[in-house]
């Protein structure tokens, strides 16, 4: 079976948001994420795990992503788009090699893990803000 050499390109939006609630605890998981995809892509996420959450600014964060590769081909190389945001203003934009990441050529299809680690800056709060609407 080829190998597919065309680069594999996921988009991925982590977003911390917070909630300020004086004096309750916080919830188990501090953060959403979501796929900015449009379906077309050779890999599906499915999770995103962040640890520690809720983020802890100045330290490093690292998100783990479970997905699937549905391209039909093996993967040799690709990239993957990683938006980080908190309150609504963005705190990283980064296109990350996908093979730095996690063990390529990836399967023609099945389970995959992605490990990223990214430090957060030190302005982020370990709380829960609302969006704004």
């Amino acid at each position: 079976m080829a190998t597919n050499t065309n680069k594999a390109t996921t988009v991925l939006v982590v977003v911390l948001l917070a909630l300020l609630a004086a004096g309750a605890p916080l919830p188990s998981s501090a953060t959403t994420w979501k796929s900015c995809g449009d379906g077309s892509e050779p890999i599906t996420v499915h999770d995103v795990k962040l640890t520690p959450d809720p983020v802890v600014g100045g330290n490093d964060a690292s998100f783990n992503v479970a997905a699937s590769v549905v391209s039909g081909a093996p993967i040799a190389a690709g990239s993957i788009t990683v938006d980080i945001k908190y309150a609504g203003a963005e705190i990283a934009h980064e296109h990350v090699d996908l093979c730095d990441t996690t063990t390529c050529p990836l399967p023609a299809e099945g389970p995959i893990a992605i490990t990223y680690t990214k430090n957060i800056p030190p302005f982020i709060p370990p709380v829960r803000i609302p969006p704004i609407p």
